[in-house]
């Protein structure tokens, strides 16, 4: 099982912060890669439109593992020559040869697990299904079965299926009460025979606004990686390398590009020890985001967090952004580099940690202060 999941939204730059991992670390990182939200008044066009971006991103992620895929982002009865659009999504990477692990919800009716389990047949990878929260907190006796269901209704083997616990953004629910429900959830799989491929946590503490960790402009500031402290929670109770991690990278989870911003800042996410750093800018109607970014890459790599240019593709061109050697690119440009940082920093952190012998792993203490110093 690979250990080390992501949730990426179906967009170039995002997909591109894969490719430029360094290849031990693309057969490590297991992306799973979701569609943007469509609003819900989107035209037909609109949908098309939204459909062909997202395989064409997808069309361009390189030699890695086989993704997992959620294309299941349309309004309710949105449809394409009368087949709801994400199945017509999923055909349509089948016919272009690219074959993916799909999603269904915990909650798809009867009809929904049918057309899935045409779509997993034909992709020949298996299936997953995505939980969310209030499936996690509430009702996981409930929980259980209908994954029970969901693999009899598909006619999958259920080596052949995955589960992902997707918590996505954190804060709803008190952390210790997200590991207590996630352990609870676990036996009653145990307790159903649910021994699947795969089971994987998700959670993310990106904020909305960078003013939720940075309120003061030219500065930085900084947020533990909750996602990742209540993971090693569930681990120390459940068992370590039993359960996969997943967070959303640098970007929160309810991102959307719908609407447009005004009041982009720049700014720099670097992930290091238990936190995510964020060194901020201004607003862009205050001074180009090409104008911050050189001083935003000095103020990161002077700051005593920086790992140095050899550590992945994006500190090297970090370190060259810093050196006046090259121009710091669009706003886009930045979203793959911080997340090729942050998918490099993680999968060693946890490549390294699961490694500790068992008497470090079974306490709180230790795993804290070596995820801390871990560089």
């Amino acid at each position: 099982m690979n250990l080390h999941s992501q949730i990426t939204k179906l967009k170039p730059n995002d997909v591109q912060s894969f490719n430029l991992l360094e290849r031990s670390l693309r057969k490590a990182v297991h992306p799973i890669f979701e569609m943007l939200l469509l609003p819900s008044n989107a035209e037909d066009a609109d949908v098309r439109r939204h459909l062909y971006a997202a395989t064409e991103a997808l069309a361009s992620y390189q030699d890695g593992l086989v993704p997992t895929v959620d294309l299941d982002r349309f309004p309710p009865d949105v449809f394409i020559h009368g087949k709801p659009a994400s199945i017509v999504g999923y055909e349509n990477l089948y016919q272009r040869r690219m074959r993916v692990i799909p999603v269904v919800a915990l909650h798809a009716d009867t009809l929904a697990r049918a057309r899935m389990a045409e779509v997993a047949e034909a992709h020949g990878q298996g299936l997953c299904i995505r939980l969310l929260d209030e499936d996690i907190m509430s009702l996981p006796e409930q929980a259980a079965k209908s994954v029970t269901e969901i693999v009899r209704d598909v006619r999958l083997n259920i080596s052949e299926v995955d589960i992902l616990l997707d918590c996505a953004k954190l804060g709803r629910y008190d952390d210790d009460h997200i590991a207590l429900s996630v352990i609870r959830l676990l036996m009653f799989f145990n307790r159903a025979g649910i021994r699947c491929r795969r089971i994987t946590f998700a959670g993310s503490s990106i904020p909305k606004l960078i003013t939720e960790v940075v309120e003061q402009k030219h500065s930085h500031g900084a947020i533990s990686r909750a996602e990742l402290a209540i993971w090693t929670r569930i681990c120390r109770a459940y068992g370590w390398g039993r359960l996969g991690f997943a967070d959303y990278g640098i970007v929160r989870p309810g991102h959307t590009d719908s609407a447009p911003v005004i009041h982009i800042n720049g700014k720099l996410r670097y992930t290091v020890g238990a936190k995510t750093h964020f060194f901020r800018g201004c607003s862009r109607v205050e001074l180009p985001l090409a104008d911050q970014y050189p001083d935003i890459v000095k103020a990161m790599v002077g700051s005593g967090h920086y790992l140095g240019p050899a550590y992945s593709h994006a500190d090297k061109y970090y370190r060259q952004v810093a050196d006046d050697l090259t121009t710091t690119g669009n706003t886009g440009k930045w979203v793959t580099l911080d997340m090729n940082h942050h998918l490099a920093y993680v999968s060693r952190q946890l490549s390294a940690l699961v490694r500790l012998p068992e008497r470090e792993l079974s306490s709180a203490e230790r795993v804290e202060s070596f995820i801390e110093s871990f560089a």
